[in-house]
């Protein structure tokens, strides 16, 4: 998974148990199908991939927060490789604690606004989205918690994923997809 700790649900842990278990065959024709279909969603759909850097606090490795300036020289690569500038996420405290620390420099903080906003708030709806304007995406629960009234306006699962990780896009349909778009990768050219 991507940036998962071990053992959590992935794609890429069901296939590693499927390796693991051969006496299992289910266990590796559920990877095969899942893979097959997600295989042929792209080849039909198109590829249109949201690149995103998750800057995000990371005490899974020892150096695996990124700096700014990291930060900066990724989203940099992203434009020159891929012709746009990827998404940034993170949590509204962590990236105002971020890019108005000790040593980050306008020009920094000019380069990543470039990026397009996924922000995190499971408390209320965010705010202070400084140097943006606003954001684009809002992730308004994870793992189960959410705190935003009424409930039933904000729910924290899909389908029997109980604790699953919601968003919401501000704007409507047509909007979203303009949206993506406008920000998408596409691979193949």
């Amino acid at each position: 998974g991507f940036g998962l700790p071990p053992g959590s649900p992935s794609l890429g842990e069901l296939l590693s148990q499927a390796k693991a278990n051969l006496q299992a065959p289910w266990l590796g024709l559920t990877g095969f199908f899942t893979v097959a279909l997600m295989l042929s969603l792209l080849i039909f759909i198109g590829l249109a991939v949201l690149l995103v850097l998750d800057f995000e606090k990371n005490g899974h490795y020892p150096g695996g927060t990124m700096t700014v300036a990291q930060a900066v020289a990724f989203v940099q690569r992203i434009k020159e490789r891929a012709g746009i500038y990827p998404g940034l996420y993170g949590s509204e405290y962590r990236l105002r604690q971020m890019l108005y620390g000790h040593g980050v420099t306008e020009a920094q903080r000019q380069t990543l606004t470039n990026c397009w906003l996924w922000i995190a708030n499971y408390h209320s709806e965010p705010r202070n989205t400084a140097p943006w304007r606003t954001w684009h995406l809002w992730q308004y629960t994870g793992d189960g918690k959410c705190d935003l009234r009424p409930r039933g306006s904000f729910p924290k699962s899909v389908a029997n994923i109980r604790k699953a990780e919601r968003n919401i896009f501000r704007g409507n349909n047509t909007a979203l997809q303009a949206f993506w778009r406008a920000n998408a990768w596409y691979p193949s050219g």
